[in-house]
């Protein structure tokens, strides 16, 4: 599977410079073609749609905070896992 991403020009593999053993797979953000990788996303788009079509506005709104919020607790514990490194 990372061979075909690779291919595509949606990942690349670069070494982990702390241990050269490691390879990492890295994604290949575009500034330039942002909706290139919506096409991966399509299927989890339409049936999100779906989903939040059953709520309220207001109800979609405290969906949306929690999700928000809980983005940003789970990166910034992300951050210490790669600080212990």
């Amino acid at each position: 599977m990372i061979d075909r991403l690779e291919r595509a020009g949606y990942v690349r593999r670069v070494r982990d410079p702390p241990d050269r053993r490691k390879v990492l797979v890295e994604v290949t953000l575009s500034d330039q073609d942002p909706a290139r990788f919506s096409v991966l996303f399509k299927g989890l788009s339409e049936m999100m749609a779906r989903i939040l079509a059953h709520y309220t506005p207001e109800q979609r709104e405290l969906l949306y905070e929690y999700g928000s919020e809980v983005v940003t607790e789970m990166r910034k514990e992300i951050s210490k896992i790669g600080a212990k490194d």
